[in-house]
Formats: C-alpha cells, sequence, structure tokens
C-alpha cells in the first residue's frame, strides 16, 4: 500500500464508500465485490486500485498490475487543473495547493450575489473583504484560523461525495456546524464540482481529479480532528 494513502486507514466506512462508487463507475480493475459494503476490510485494494487509475492500463501490465504513486497520481492532476507546486514539497503541502486552487477558481466563478450568500453562511456580513474568499479567510470569519480550515476542508469533501453517492456525508456532530456547512455546501458546491471536471474527457482523470480533491480534504479533517 502506497504510503502516501495510510491516511485511508483512517477514513470511516462511510468515506472510504465514495471512493469505492467513484471508481465502480468509471473504469474498475480489482476491487473486491464486496468492498463497498464492507469498505474498512479492503483499505489497501482501495488504495491500490485508485493508484492504478494513474497508469496508463498497458503500462500497469507491464509493471506486473501495480498502479503508479499516489505521489505521482496527485502531481498530474495539478499539471491538469495548473496548481502551482514544487515536486519536492510534502505530500500535505501540495494537496493543500490543490485545495486552495480549486477553491479559489471556484470563488472566481460565483455570481456577486452568490459569493456575499456565501460569506454570509460561513458567519461574515460585513462588506466583501480584499483578496475575495483569502482575503476573508485572512479576517478567519471571527473564528480561529484552523476552524475555518475544518470548514472549508469538509465543504470541499461533501461536495465530492454528494456528487458521487447522491446524498453526501454525515458533515458534523456538532448541529449549528452542520447547519453553516450545508448552507454553504448549497451555494459552492455546484461551482466546483463544474469547475473540477471541466474539459477532462479522459475516464480515468474523472475518478482521479475528484478523488484527490477529496483525499486532500479528508487528510486535513483528519489532521484537525487529531490536533
Amino acid at each position: 500500500m502506497d504510503k502516501d494513502l495510510e491516511v485511508l486507514r483512517k477514513f470511516s466506512a462511510e468515506e472510504l464508500k465514495v471512493l469505492v462508487e467513484l471508481m465502480e463507475k468509471k473504469l474498475s480493475y480489482d476491487l473486491p465485490d464486496n468492498a463497498g459494503i464492507y469498505p474498512t476490510n479492503h483499505v489497501e485494494e482501495i488504495a491500490d486500485e485508485f493508484c492504478k487509475f494513474g497508469g496508463n492500463t498497458i503500462a500497469n501490465i507491464l509493471r506486473g498490475g501495480e498502479g503508479v504513486s499516489y505521489r505521482e497520481v496527485l502531481t498530474d492532476v495539478c499539471k491538469d487543473l495548473k496548481v502551482p507546486f514544487n515536486v519536492n514539497n510534502s505530500i500535505e503541502h501540495i494537496e493543500r495547493n490543490l485545495l486552495e486552487t480549486v477553491l479559489e477558481s471556484a470563488w472566481e466563478n460565483m455570481s456577486e450575489e452568490d459569493k456575499q450568500q456565501l460569506l454570509v453562511e460561513l458567519g461574515y456580513k460585513g462588506k466583501m473583504p480584499k483578496g475575495g474568499i483569502w482575503g476573508l479567510f485572512a479576517l478567519q470569519i471571527g473564528k480561529s484560523a484552523g476552524f475555518t480550515t475544518y470548514q472549508v476542508a469538509l465543504i470541499i469533501a461533501n461536495f465530492v461525495a454528494k456528487q458521487v453517492t447522491g446524498t453526501g456525508l454525515a458533515l458534523a456532530t456538532n448541529a449549528a456546524l452542520t447547519t453553516v456547512l450545508k448552507g454553504a455546501l448549497q451555494i459552492l458546491g455546484p461551482v466546483l464540482w463544474a469547475w473540477t471536471l471541466v474539459d477532462i474527457a479522459s475516464p480515468s482523470k474523472k475518478v482521479t481529479i475528484p478523488g484527490c480533491i477529496y483525499i486532500a480534504a479528508l487528510r486535513q479533517v483528519k489532521e484537525i480532528d487529531e490536533q
């Protein structure tokens, strides 16, 4: 199992099932039939299957059925989405760049009305801050920067989950936080999904792009949960 996907062991059955369904809807290789029913029993198979989507089918065969590394999958996604990154950076750093680019691009494609409504949903009711969404985060919306990051990571993870499964994730146990996240997701989600899949014709990229975004967002959630 790729060491950079060890984080999948921290995912709940519900969270892993999103990846299973994402891959089953496209080209599937060796994923066990019951992986969607008992995903926590098949973490290694799920990780290996995801990496196979990052490699050419013939090349995978020549590698003995193995895919490429998660780092290669992630950096290829970043190239497709024009995400700035340094190949020597940590996986976490590259993933953060990916999430920031996705969010920033979605923000730029939102109407002014939706932008203002999103700020309200996230708890900010003042004038539009300079620097757009990142100016807002600099103000921390009256909360800690960590909490803001947590909100955004949950929103991004859930928008992928909802597009894949139709229902999304159980966002949070806190009722007030859940309400905020659902409101923000309703505004931001459609723009995020439309942008991340624009002009992507390859079936494998329709797995690796949302898959990497999903893994990146949930890695941040898990890191903050552990603090």
